[in-house]
């Protein structure tokens, strides 16, 4: 059965989550508020979730990662399906990891887009940043770089994203 999409978040720690994708071989990166955290070095605000980001290519190898008991759902036609059953051609926005035992959420992933030597804007691809720009080596972790993770906060800010501009 499907875990609920209301089932509580105890998020991976930023280490819980480099230790995860340490080897794999794929390109990632902590996105979102943790990023912005990592790189400020401090916390900013309470945070139900923690975000990695990858590119669309290496969300399969990412996700395969994943040991016992963490599973993989994304969300297709307002219902949550196993990563394994998700077409291979589909347009997947996030991917949110279940830990199967302790019946939480833990991560999320999201599907971002990029070419061989730039990361791209998804909403709009004139927006490109070399990936070493866009993603910084912050203490061994690959972490977002406060401009792209910024970028994804305005175009609909909510309160918490002007709390983490505001801290950066």
């Amino acid at each position: 059965p499907a875990p609920s999409s209301e089932a509580p978040w105890d998020a991976l720690t930023i280490p819980e989550v480099a230790d995860l994708f340490r080897d794999v071989g794929v390109r990632w990166w902590l996105s979102g508020g943790a990023a912005l955290e990592h790189w400020l070095g401090r916390r900013i605000r309470e945070r139900e979730n923690i975000d990695v980001s990858t590119v669309p290519t290496d969300l399969p190898a990412l996700l395969a990662r994943l040991p016992q008991p963490l599973s993989a759902w994304a969300e297709q036609g307002g219902t949550l399906v196993p990563w394994g059953e998700i077409a291979p051609d589909a347009d997947v926005q996030h991917v949110d990891v279940h830990d199967d035992e302790r019946g939480v959420w833990v991560l999320r992933v999201h599907a971002e887009d990029g070419a061989p030597k730039a990361w791209l804007y998804r909403r709009d691809p004139r927006l490109q940043l070399a990936w070493d720009k866009a993603v910084l080596d912050v203490d061994g972790v690959p972490t977002g770089a406060p401009v792209v993770q910024l970028v994804w906060k305005a175009l609909r800010p909510r309160p918490v994203d002007e709390v983490d501009k505001d801290a950066v």
